[in-house]
């Protein structure tokens, strides 16, 4: 009797030992559970964290001028086509709870496929977890990156030729004269009907045209190479008129040309740099025009006389007076990698 006494308590023993094993097996597990949720939870946060980072970074004033100044730099040096670095720090009102890493570091560069970018890097933490960002952001309007020397309302797809369309009413709206820099010369004809620009013995005369006269109402000088012209008139659409007195003379001229009109090349032309025409281009069949460079037109047909003009695409030339239009970044997120 004692013995199956002493019997039962044993197995009872193992029995109780056994389910208590099984209540602390399943009190560890559920605490790995918590553990690993809550561990989930906080890096998942931690990616919130530092890519609202590069959110932050791109629409704040402050580190947008930043950008900007940066940006210009490697522009104005258009054969620079290495590594552009620079470093910045966050405001502390920027950072998250717990979070003190307020170092960015930027880099300009050419990608993969030659768009010009900008990396964004650096870190955030969050509930003890710090994960590191890499943003790749493109910075000029694509239409300037597609690599094609003519861009036109008649050549494009229909979301491309969207897009084209915005940006050039954007321009028509916001286009001025900018603070140029020394040696670059400014060209406001606002309001003309005409505009005559002559190359007369290696002196660029322009004459300013009104209610269809023939005397000049206005007549400049200058004798720069690099040159803001800026042509447009609200009530009418204007001429502008590229004009040799001696055809062997050839008119060179490089920067930025906007034509909110009429282009018409009577003579041989040369122009390095960004000419935007809203309006038609006409070249004279005795003419010869060579564009280095980009040419943007939107009109109400093709170039008259195409075969007169050679448009060759140069992302040099572009980088070097871009940065005198209106909005001429246009930061965009291309990818981003999270560590």
């Amino acid at each position: 009797m004692n013995n199956n006494r002493g019997f039962i308590i044993i197995i009872s023993l193992t029995i109780f030992a056994l389910i208590l094993f099984f209540i602390l097996y399943l009190m560890h597990v559920s605490s790995l559970e918590r553990m690993i949720i809550n561990s989930t939870i906080s890096s998942i946060q931690s990616s919130y964290v530092v890519e609202g980072k590069i959110n932050i970074i791109l629409n704040k004033d402050k580190y947008l001028d930043i950008i900007r100044l940066n940006l210009d730099k490697f522009f104005k040096e258009p054969m620079n086509t290495g590594l552009s670095s620079f470093s910045f720090a966050l405001d502390e009102d920027d950072l998250s709870q717990g979070d003190t890493n307020r170092t960015v570091r930027g880099s300009i560069f050419l990608d993969y496929d030659k768009r010009i970018v900008l990396e964004l890097k650096t870190k955030g933490t969050y509930n003890k977890i710090t994960r590191d960002v890499v943003a790749k952001v493109t910075v000029l309007n694509e239409l300037y990156e597609l690599g094609s020397p003519i861009i036109s309302n008649f050549s494009l797809d229909e979301k491309r030729e969207r897009e084209f369309n915005e940006y050039m009413n954007f321009l028509q709206e916001n286009m001025l004269v900018p603070n140029l820099d020394h040696g670059m010369y400014g060209l406001h004809a606002k309001d003309f009907e005409q505009v005559k620009i002559i190359n007369d013995n290696h002196k660029r005369i322009v004459e300013y045209y009104r209610n269809d006269g023939n005397v000049p109402i206005k007549v400049e000088y200058f004798t720069s190479d690099d040159v803001f012209l800026l042509c447009k008139n609200n009530s009418k659409t204007p001429e502008l008129f590229i004009i040799n007195p001696v055809p062997s003379n050839k008119l060179k001229l490089s920067g930025v040309a906007y034509i909110e009109g009429n282009l018409i090349v009577e003579n041989d032309f040369e122009f390095d740099g960004i000419l935007i025409v809203n309006g038609n281009i006409i070249i004279s069949p005795l003419a010869k025009a060579t564009v280095n460079g980009i040419i943007l037109h939107k009109g109400e047909g093709e170039i008259i006389n195409y075969e007169n003009i050679e448009v060759i695409y140069s992302m040099e030339k572009i980088r070097k007076y871009i940065v005198y239009l209106p909005k001429f970044i246009d930061l965009n997120i291309r990818n981003i990698k999270i560590y």
